[in-house]
C-alpha cells in the first residue's frame, strides 16, 4: 500500500504521495515506530524507513512553522511547492524537459534548433535560474542583457522572451511552479516592411544570368535566387531541394516537399522562368539541383550581383521569397492558395505579404487613371 502524508487546513483534507510503499502487515503507523523494525513481520528495511517518514513528518512541521513565522497563510499549493521541492527546481531542467515534449510533438529541426539556441543565449546571462527566482524584474534585466551584450533588436528579444515563456509555462502546467512574471511583460513583433524586387528588377536579373558573362560562383548564386523569386523557397528548402522532389500533375510541372522551417507542406507550380532555371534533368533524380555555399557568402555575393543591374536595395536571399509573394499578391492570386503555395503555417504569415509598398500603390493607380472606356491611352 502507498504511503502518504495526510494534511489538514481549515478542515479540508490533501494526502502527498510519498512515493514509499508497505505490505499492510509491517504498517504499525505510531511514530517513531511506523512500520515493524523488530520482531515477527519485521520490514526488512524498517529502520532506514522509519528514519525517512520521521524525517518526512518534521520537515511537514518545518514548514508549517515556516509560514506562521513569516504570517503568511498557508494553503497546499504553497506547502506542495516547498515539500516537494519544486521552488529549487532549475530552468534549464525544464529545458530538457519540454524539448523532449517537442520532439515526441515531431515538431520542425529548425524549431529544435531555435530553442537550443535561445536556451545557450539565456546561459549567458545566468549559468543557473531557479523557477522562484523568475519575475518581472528578472525578465527585464534579461531583455536589457541581450540589448547591451548581443545588440538585439525588437524582434530577437521578442523571439527569446516567447522560448523563456513557453518553458515557463511548461513547467506551469506541469504543476511545479505557479503564478506568471510575464503577465506584464508586453510581448509584441514589430512587422517590418519586407524588402523585395519588382517585376521590372527581376526581368533585369534573369537577362544578367542569360547573358553569362559574370564569373561561375555568382553565376551559381544568381541562379539560386532567381530560382527563389519563382518558387518562393527559403534558403534553406533552396540548398535541400533535389530534382525528385519535381513532379508532374497532369501536364504541368510543379515542386512538391515540406519546408523546412515548419514542416509544412508546400506545392508550388512551375512555369517557364523557373523551368529555364531547373535545365535537364539529370539520370539520378536524387541529386540537389543547386550548387550551394553558406548563407553568409550567397549574401555577400548577392550584394554586389544586384549592383550590376543598378538596384539599389540591400537584398538579401529571403527577398527572393518575398518577391514571388508580393508578385502573387500583384497577380490577384487567392491568399489561401498563397498560403499553400507558401508553405506558411497561418494565414498571418501570409496576409504580411499583401502589405504592399507605395511604389505599388502609385504604380496601380497611375495605370487606372489613365484608363479609358477599359483601355490604357
Amino acid at each position: 500500500m502507498p504511503i502518504k502524508l495526510i494534511l489538514t487546513i481549515d478542515r479540508k483534507i490533501r494526502r502527498f504521495h510519498l512515493d514509499k510503499f508497505v505490505h499492510p502487515d509491517h504498517w504499525v503507523g505510531k511514530p517513531p515506530e511506523y512500520v515493524k523494525s523488530k520482531g515477527r513481520n519485521k520490514h526488512p528495511n524498517g529502520k532506514f524507513l522509519n528514519l525517512h517518514l520521521n524525517h518526512k513528518l518534521v520537515e511537514a512541521q518545518r514548514i508549517i512553522l515556516q509560514f506562521e513565522q513569516e504570517e503568511i497563510p498557508p494553503n497546499f499549493k504553497r506547502f506542495k511547492a516547498k515539500f516537494f521541492g519544486y521552488e529549487r527546481q532549475d530552468f534549464f531542467e525544464w529545458h530538457e524537459k519540454f524539448v523532449e515534449f517537442k520532439i515526441r510533438e515531431n515538431v520542425a529541426k529548425a524549431t529544435l534548433d531555435n530553442y537550443k539556441t535561445q536556451a545557450e543565449k539565456l546561459k549567458s546571462f545566468s549559468k543557473e535560474i531557479k523557477l522562484k527566482e523568475i519575475n518581472y524584474g528578472f525578465i527585464q534585466d534579461y531583455v536589457q542583457f541581450l540589448k547591451d551584450k548581443y545588440g538585439n533588436g525588437d524582434n530577437t528579444i521578442y523571439k527569446a522572451l516567447v522560448y523563456f515563456r513557453l518553458v515557463f509555462n511548461f513547467a506551469k502546467k506541469n504543476k511545479v511552479i505557479s503564478g506568471d512574471p510575464f503577465e506584464d511583460i508586453v510581448l509584441q513583433q514589430k512587422v517590418k516592411p519586407a524588402t523585395y524586387l519588382s517585376k521590372d528588377e527581376v526581368d533585369r536579373l534573369l537577362k544578367l544570368y542569360k547573358a553569362d558573362i559574370i564569373g561561375q560562383s555568382w553565376q551559381n548564386v544568381l541562379r539560386m535566387f532567381l530560382w527563389a523569386c519563382f518558387t518562393g523557397q527559403s534558403y534553406k528548402d533552396v540548398v535541400l531541394v533535389k530534382y525528385s522532389d519535381i513532379i508532374r500533375v497532369g501536364e504541368h510541372l510543379g515542386l512538391s516537399n515540406r519546408r523546412i522551417k515548419t514542416n509544412v507542406p508546400y506545392f508550388v507550380p512551375l512555369f517557364e522562368e523557373a523551368l529555364y532555371l531547373l535545365g535537364n534533368f539529370p539520370e539520378d533524380r536524387d541529386q540537389v539541383i543547386f550548387d550551394s555555399i553558406s548563407n553568409q557568402k550567397t549574401n555577400q555575393y548577392l550584394r554586389e550581383i544586384v549592383k550590376i543591374v543598378k538596384i539599389r536595395k540591400h537584398i538579401t536571399f529571403h527577398a527572393g521569397r518575398h518577391s514571388f509573394g508580393h508578385s502573387l499578391i500583384r497577380k490577384g492570386v487567392n491568399r489561401s492558395y498563397i498560403k499553400e503555395i507558401l508553405g506558411h503555417s497561418s494565414e498571418a504569415m501570409t496576409e504580411h505579404y499583401s502589405k504592399v509598398m507605395d511604389i505599388d500603390i502609385i504604380n496601380n493607380l497611375k495605370d487606372k487613371w489613365h484608363e479609358k472606356n477599359g483601355e490604357h491611352r
